[in-house]
């Protein structure tokens, strides 16, 4: 009895999910990254870019801070999307790379396309058709994707019309297939397919779509290079991405960055500072709540429920602040380092990066590092620090902690010591190249390269000053190594 009403129980959660994608509302748009090792992700939502729906390009998705559309940080004002037809399977509308522009699905049947004038059918031997999800044909990992998606950059002009010349095209025709012939053989099967739709309210497309395209064109006896930018395999699933049907999760609740407003404004003992909590994540509607409490007995705050606190520190040296956020049920708490100046001698580390990126596009080494410049900043107007900086870096989380899958990375200085000569400090570069463990579950997202500057005061005190510069980690992982 126990499993017969059990049975009955989820054919209802089945019932419940097929009713809520068979309902009158036959478009539903699709959101998320797939990824490419030749041109780098691919964009299903301008949604994924801002995810607040306030028309500014957010910095917590994956690759929204590479492109720019007609002026429009990644797309997110031009209502992009790919979507699909819960009722037959076609898929259309446009997706976005930063390398290779916009990428056409097929045409919506109801006139709402972003661009009108791509082509409603494909038109080139052998035939091909736009792609759609084939309901009809399942298994164990989905419904099976097939048909086509076209790069519009292969056009002379828009999404339409005459081609680009040989010699431009690098012989690649734009083609993207979304799963391998029926007569291919078992070792060159391929397939996007969609999982979970009749149970999940958000489902899945899995595995690789492929771009192909020929890299050479031989003309007047020499060989050119001229379109390395195929898209090759696409993935549309892995570790921390995934296209989806429906719009993207807001994601966790991040502190992007805390110090002096308005910025370059520096702190003093004694005198009130602004310090402002620059958050994104965790709602998709922008409101949050902020508590700010003092971290040490010589600390005063004053400021509500707002992103802003009036901050008093009482003593030179590096100020601590902590801020409370909630967004909903999601809640942080951060430390806010702020270097606060006074009368005695001491010292800062700056630097003129506060965001770096890196990415892991292949491999454990990082393909893309970061180069930080730093430099010494006096702690006082009235006497100079001249003690030795001993140099050391690290990456952490958001809060602060070592990330262990990162541990054997190797942050490489110009110079460990910085020295004052001739009254000014030397100044060092420090490049970071990010060496992942294989073992870990290292995802992409926003990290924090920590610089830890040591000396003494004329005391012999230790001195300890802390540079927190913000790591933006493109880290996809396909699961597919290509022989």
């Amino acid at each position: 009895m126990f499993k017969e009403r059990l049975l009955a129980l989820s054919f209802i959660v089945a019932a419940v999910a097929l009713a809520a994608w068979t309902s009158a509302d036959t478009w539903r748009p699709l959101s998320g990254f797939a990824w490419s090792g030749n041109i780098g992700w691919i964009s299903f939502s301008y949604k994924n870019c801002d995810k607040n729906g306030d028309n500014v390009l957010d910095r917590l998705s994956l690759s929204c801070r590479e492109g720019r559309i007609n002026s429009d940080d990644y797309g997110v004002k031009s209502n992009y999307s790919v979507k699909i037809n819960i009722g037959n399977g076609n898929l259309a509308g446009y997706a976005w790379s930063s390398n290779i522009g916009w990428i056409y699905f097929g045409p919506q049947q109801d006139g709402n396309n972003l661009r009108e004038a791509a082509p409603a059918v494909p038109s080139v031997s052998p035939t091909k058709y736009w792609a759609k999800v084939d309901f009809s044909d399942s298994s164990t990992d989905g419904y099976r994707l097939t048909g086509w998606a076209r790069a519009c950059s292969v056009y002379a002009n828009g999404c339409s019309g005459e081609l680009k010349d040989d010699l431009s095209l690098g012989g690649w025709d734009g083609w993207i297939s979304m799963s391998a012939a029926s007569t291919e053989p078992a070792e060159r099967q391929y397939a996007v397919k969609l999982k979970d739709f009749q149970t999940s309210t958000s489902p899945k497309f899995l595995g690789y779509a492929w771009g192909g395209g020929v890299t050479n064109v031989t003309r007047y006896g020499t060989n050119y290079n001229k379109s390395p930018q195929f898209p090759g395999w696409i993935s549309f699933s892995g570790t921390g991405y995934a296209v989806v049907i429906g719009d993207p999760d807001p994601g966790s609740l991040v502190v992007m960055g805390c110090d002096v407003t308005p910025a370059g404004t520096l702190a003093y003992a004694g005198q009130p500072v602004q310090i402002k909590a620059d958050v994104e994540g965790g709602t998709s509607s922008g409101n949050y709540t902020f508590a700010w409490a003092a971290t040490s007995p010589d600390l005063i705050v004053s400021g509500g429920d707002s992103g802003t606190a009036t901050v008093k520190f009482a003593n030179q040296g590096q100020g601590r602040v902590a801020v409370d956020i909630r967004a909903g049920t999601n809640r942080v708490t951060r430390e806010c380092l702020v270097g606060v100046h006074g009368t005695d001698p001491d010292f800062f580390l700056d630097t003129s990066e506060s965001v770096v990126q890196a990415a892991f596009l292949a491999g454990n080494n990082t393909d893309v590092t970061p180069t930080i410049n730093i430099s010494v900043s006096q702690g006082n107007s009235a006497n100079t620090f001249t003690n030795p900086i001993s140099l050391s870096a690290r990456v952490t989380d958001l809060d602060g902690n070592s990330v262990s899958g990162l541990s054997a990375s190797v942050f490489t200085f110009s110079d460990h010591t910085l020295t004052y000569t001739g009254g000014n400090y030397n100044t060092a570069t420090l490049n970071v190249n990010l060496v992942r463990d294989p073992s870990a579950d290292i995802v992409s997202g926003v990290y924090m390269i920590e610089i830890i500057g040591t000396s003494t005061d004329d005391t012999g005190a230790s001195l300890v000053r802390r540079l927190q510069i913000r790591l933006n980690l493109d880290a996809p992982d396909t699961g597919y190594i290509e022989t």
